[in-house]
């Protein structure tokens, strides 16, 4: 369980802006720390310079789909809950 000190650092990954936009804020709103990224390419911009304990991501996107991002993700970056 993250303590209040350490507040959850989560990568969402999804093209579509609104989804993502949402579901930031909710989890915002319990305190995590929340990075967003519309894109797998972007998301692993932003995996190369910040450390995340999760990573939500979306299946289906143009260009690097999903389940590729997640196999890169978890070679890479095991720690990372996806």
């Amino acid at each position: 369980m993250q303590q209040s000190s350490n507040p959850l650092r989560l990568l969402i990954v999804d093209d579509d802006d609104d989804l993502r936009d949402l579901i930031s804020r909710r989890f915002q709103h319990t305190g995590a720390q929340v990075t967003e990224a519309g894109d797998a390419q972007e998301a692993l911009e932003q995996l190369k310079s910040q450390r995340f304990d999760v990573a939500l991501l979306d299946i289906t996107m143009p260009g690097m789909d999903g389940i590729e991002l997640l196999g890169i993700l978890k070679e890479e970056h095991p720690e990372v809950e996806a």
